[in-house]
C-alpha cells in the first residue's frame, strides 16, 4: 500500500515541480507502461477517501486491494460489470461469420 501511496506523491511532485508529464512520470516511478484510466481511479479512491480513512488504511498496513474494496468509485461497478461482460461474450471461431458473436455461459 506506502509503495502505491507513495507512487501518487512522487507522480505529483514530478508533475508539479518538474514538469514532467504523468505518463513520464509513472513509468519513472513504477517502471511500467502508464495505464490512464487505471492510475487515476486509484488516485481518485485516495484522494476522495476522508482522512480518518488514509490514516487507518497506512496504520494498519491493508493491502491496496482491501483498501479498494472498501473505496469503490463511482465507476467501479460499471467497470467490473463491464469486465465480467467482456469475458463472456467471444467472437465465434466460423470464418463464414466473422461478425457474429457467441454467448458463453458461466458455470
Amino acid at each position: 500500500m506506502e509503495k502505491v501511496i507513495n507512487g501518487f506523491i512522487v507522480i505529483e511532485e514530478l508533475t508539479q515541480r518538474h514538469k514532467w508529464t504523468v505518463p513520464k512520470a509513472f513509468k519513472h516511478q513504477f517502471g511500467v507502461r502508464f495505464p490512464k484510466s487505471t492510475f487515476y481511479e486509484h488516485r481518485d479512491r485516495w484522494n476522495n477517501a476522508s482522512q480518518e480513512d488514509r490514516d487507518a488504511a497506512l496504520a494498519s498496513n491493508i493491502s491496496w486491494a482491501s483498501f479498494t474494496e472498501a473505496h469503490p468509485t463511482s465507476r467501479a461497478e460499471v467497470k467490473a460489470t463491464r469486465q465480467r461482460d467482456r469475458k463472456r461474450i467471444q467472437p465465434s471461431l466460423s470464418p463464414a461469420s466473422e461478425d457474429e458473436v457467441e454467448i458463453v455461459e458461466e458455470v
